[in-house]
């Protein structure tokens, strides 16, 4: 009776066919999130931003949609986040979507620029399928506002985060903000804005109109002991109030003097 030929491998040909096993221990794990953290933390410096909370167990995964209205409303409160939805009647993004925008746009490249181009994915959600141990993919969720970030990293973004890869460049910990970054009141601190002082209406008769000469004097119904309202004008037309002020004067000029409403 005859033997069949082995089915094993010889130690050369296993070696060119097995495939490389690449695994992070819990502490290089925790080591890329507490890495990621003080990135994020700098990026929220420099935006001035709260620094989101931790995540605590049970808390939604948001999608990048919803991570950029999230941020939004850390500055705006609800509304849109991103121009998909603007407030203007020819859809150009308003300023509160173009500051988000660009704050998320710095964000991604902070990642980019730590982890390698394109080398994370976002909102993949509770359902994504879970990559095999070995791969070296891993997947972490970041503190964010309103919820958790859940991002993928590629096991060459981790090795590059953990200096692992000797063709990686340095990265200083934390990762610091990129050179010539302002803050976000730093930035539109020299914007102008167009702001209106209302009185009360003024009704006049057709012939009065008329009647009117260069000189006319035309009575105001505003008592001078009740306050105008100030009115923010944005540029799709839309206005939002802004405080009551008084008329007055100040080195010769008509001047308004500004009380808080107590309001947001």
């Amino acid at each position: 009776m005859g033997f069949e030929a082995s089915a094993l491998l010889s130690l050369d040909a296993s070696a060119a066919r097995s495939r490389p096993l690449h695994y992070w221990t819990t502490g290089q794990q925790g080591e890329v999130v507490e890495l990621l953290v003080a990135m994020q933390a700098v990026w929220c410096a420099d935006w001035g931003l709260p620094t989101p909370p931790k995540v605590p167990d049970g808390t939604a995964d948001l999608t990048e949609d919803a991570a950029r209205r999230a941020l939004h409303a850390q500055w705006f409160g609800s509304g849109s986040a991103g121009g998909q939805l603007s407030a203007h009647p020819d859809n150009t993004p308003t300023m509160a979507e173009s500051v988000t925008a660009e704050a998320w746009d710095n964000w991604r490249s902070r990642l980019d620029s730590a982890l390698g181009t394109g080398a994370t994915a976002y909102g993949l959600g509770l359902h994504a399928e879970v990559p095999a141990r070995w791969t070296g993919i891993l997947d972490l969720r970041l503190p964010w506002w309103q919820g958790a970030l859940p991002l993928r990293l590629s096991r060459h973004a981790v090795s590059r985060l953990l200096q692992l890869d000797p063709t990686s460049p340095p990265i200083l910990r934390p990762l610091p903000s990129p050179p010539g970054l302002a803050s976000v009141s730093v930035a539109l601190g020299g914007r102008l804005l167009e702001a209106r002082a209302l009185l009360s209406p003024v009704c006049l008769t057709l012939a009065q109109l008329e009647g009117l000469q260069l000189g006319d004097v035309i009575a105001l119904d505003h008592p001078l002991d009740v306050p105008v309202g100030v009115q923010l004008r944005h540029p799709g037309g839309d206005t939002t109030p802004l405080c009551r002020a008084w008329l007055g004067q100040k080195k010769g000029q008509m001047a308004l003097l500004t009380e808080h409403t107590g309001t947001d």
